[in-house]
């Protein structure tokens, strides 16, 4: 997977879907990269704060091209640009792009509530309920995503 370390509110401006040269250089002079925040098979998400606004922070999924072929690269493309064109409170926000030789950087919302199953097991009581809530909120970003 993708590999950074780490070093030391207001919406960013939406980047075109074709993915940028500005690799990692430009990212950190963007963004203060700090802590990873997990990992899956795509890759590794870190927690980064916008260096011109020290309240936003952002994640930073760092995803290896090395491992992918021109047809994961152009489906990466596509879900790109429909993060681009999806505004909805229930839908993770994009905000830009970076692109290097090893690594393309994508910039998103950060959601600092943990994984979302954690947050329903861990309630002592409601959890139905709260499960049918969290549902409800799904649903109505699939409906506006395909609507």
């Amino acid at each position: 997977m993708g590999c950074i370390t780490s070093s030391g509110g207001s919406t960013q401006p939406k980047r075109p879907t074709k993915l940028s040269n500005a690799g990692i250089v430009e990212l950190r002079s963007s963004y203060d990269i700090g802590k990873l925040l997990g990992n899956g098979s795509y890759g590794k998400v870190y927690l980064a704060t916008n260096k011109s606004n020290k309240e936003h922070k952002v994640a930073v999924k760092v995803i290896c091209k090395t491992d992918m072929d021109e047809d994961d690269l152009e489906s990466l493309r596509a879900e790109v640009s429909i993060l681009q064109s999806v505004d909805h409170p229930n839908i993770v926000k994009y905000y830009e792009t970076y692109d290097d030789n090893k690594n393309i950087y994508l910039v998103m919302e950060y959601c600092s509530g943990g994984e979302l199953l954690d947050v329903i097991t861990t309630k002592k009581k409601n959890h139905e309920r709260l499960t049918c809530e969290f549902m409800e909120r799904i649903v109505r970003a699939l409906i506006h995503i395909h609507a």
